[in-house]
């Protein structure tokens, strides 16, 4: 069984965000204090109540069970609902969640985007939706309903994109190709890779790893080829 801190921080992975955890207190109707020992002391709080749970899950449209995130209790999404949208295949528009106040719940699809050679995935269900500040995807530039976090495989873009970390995707962004990271799909391949449109030619993908090969790709047929968005935040347990 997980412990509530990894419960904690599997839907809300920007717990010391400023203010963060005064509105979870807030939102239960508990001291600051409290919920800093939610998230960071497994030897002294090992569950929440099932009230408080129910009140996260609400105001933070979760989608996982009360009883999963208050005890660990399975099954870890509620059976009366279904779970998140499914992604048709692999070139289906990605969404993400509404915005609520200060907050926003990301959804967060249950796809790999490829660090390596590629793989093919042509249909799976949502992970729990991940949970940023307003403020700092405005700070991306990301506007509202254009972002989406994706699992990334694969050694091709480390040190920058590590192997099974989260990658924060601006589907807003997918124009101007200019040698940053961007999420893209080219017959049927999930991939991150930087892009830079060649005029007349096509679309250079390029591997931030040297020693990974081939290190560079040039896309000449663009009939099957999406770029979904940009790449502008990653994150991996240490």
């Amino acid at each position: 069984m997980t412990t509530l801190q990894h419960r904690l921080a599997e839907v809300f992975p920007e717990p010391h965000a400023r203010g963060f955890k005064t509105e979870i207190a807030n939102v239960c109707g508990v001291t600051p204090a409290s919920v800093s020992n939610w998230f960071g002391n497994a030897e002294k709080v090992a569950t929440i109540s099932r009230e408080n749970a129910e009140k996260l899950v609400a105001h933070y449209k979760l989608a996982v069970a009360p009883a999963w995130l208050a005890e660990g209790k399975e099954p870890k999404y509620p059976a009366e609902a279904p779970r998140p949208n499914r992604l048709k295949d692999a070139g289906a528009p990605i969404v993400v969640k509404a915005l609520e106040d200060d907050f926003v719940a990301v959804r967060r699809a249950d796809v790999r985007f490829s660090n390596g050679a590629g793989e093919i995935f042509y249909e799976s269900d949502d992970k729990p939706p991940l949970v940023f500040r307003m403020d700092f995807l405005r700070k991306l530039g990301i506007r509202a309903g254009k972002a989406v976090v994706v699992d990334s495989k694969g050694i091709s873009n480390e040190p920058k994109i590590r192997d099974r970390s989260v990658v924060l995707v601006n589907a807003g962004d997918h124009e101007h190709l200019d040698g940053d990271f961007f999420a893209f799909r080219y017959d049927g391949e999930l991939l991150i890779k930087r892009l830079e449109r060649v005029e007349g030619v096509g679309i250079l993908a390029t591997a931030e790893n040297s020693a990974f090969r081939p290190k560079s790709k040039l896309y000449t047929d663009l009939s099957d080829f999406e770029v979904i968005g940009r790449c502008v935040w990653e994150g991996a347990e240490l």
